[in-house]
């Protein structure tokens, strides 16, 4: 969701007289995320919803899992 959509979804949820819970539950958004979101945003406007990092640009990228390199680990036939 880039920062157009954000302020779009912030504007729209504080317009209408709609359950906020409900409608995040809806659209899959955690509620601490929409309050970080309209925080970033009524301090610093468009430029508070920008994503400000590569991480975040990899974890959206990726599904919201971050590409971190995982040992493979094999059982040992000595385990006692």
């Amino acid at each position: 969701m880039d920062a157009k959509e954000r302020e779009g979804l912030i504007n729209k949820l504080e317009s209408i007289n709609w359950d906020h819970k409900k409608a995040l539950t809806e659209l899959c958004i955690p509620e601490s995320t929409y309050y970080s979101w309209k925080k970033s945003y009524e301090k610093n406007g468009i430029q508070g919803l920008k994503k400000s990092s590569n991480f975040a640009q990899k974890t959206e990228r990726v599904g919201f899992e971050p590409t971190v390199p995982l040992q493979a680990h094999t059982l040992s036939r000595r385990t006692p």
